[in-house]
């Protein structure tokens, strides 16, 4: 269990840890192996994120909807939820039958 950081309600017990995105910073790296100045690679990394909680992350991409990649998680995990519910309610309705 853990605390939205957006909403600041507390998650289900069951519940997969979220997190979001909200900054990245260019990078740079280094072989420090045989050379600790040469640069070998250039990137993107992390900088700040968020956990939070599906209510959460439907706010946070209802304020940022320019942000696609959060965009992309919370249309995944709502697709994930809706077929989790079709199949209990598939599996509920072949046992009663």
């Amino acid at each position: 269990m853990y605390q939205c950081q957006i909403t600041g309600e507390q998650s289900q017990l069951a519940d997969k840890e979220i997190r979001i995105v909200i900054e990245r910073r260019d990078a740079e790296y280094f072989d420090d192996r045989s050379d600790p100045k040469k640069v070998t690679g250039y990137g993107r990394e992390i900088a700040r994120e968020r956990r939070v909680t599906m209510n959460g992350l439907r706010e946070w991409v209802k304020a940022h909807p320019e942000d696609y990649e959060n965009v992309r998680v919370l249309r995944e995990k709502e697709e994930f939820i809706e077929r989790r519910r079709a199949a209990e309610e598939k599996r509920l309705a072949e046992a009663s039958q």
